[in-house]
């Protein structure tokens, strides 16, 4: 058995979009509200019901999505 160690991923456009706009999100509620947001991007964009965001713990600021 062979197996490659690299694996091609494709970002959809909504996500390279979202990672270029900076965002401050003070509560837990407003940061689960954006992953929710980004599961329905997910979706419309033919993905599956997944999404994550990585969020800087003291500025509450979005890191990646």
């Amino acid at each position: 058995m062979n197996i490659s160690a690299v694996l091609p991923i494709q970002l959809p456009d909504f996500l390279i979009q979202a990672n270029n706009e900076a965002r401050v999100l003070d509560k837990p509620e407003a940061r689960m509200r954006y992953v929710l947001e980004l599961m329905r991007m997910n979706m419309t964009a033919e993905g599956g019901p997944f999404a994550a965001a990585v969020f800087e713990r003291d500025l509450n600021a979005t890191v990646v999505c």
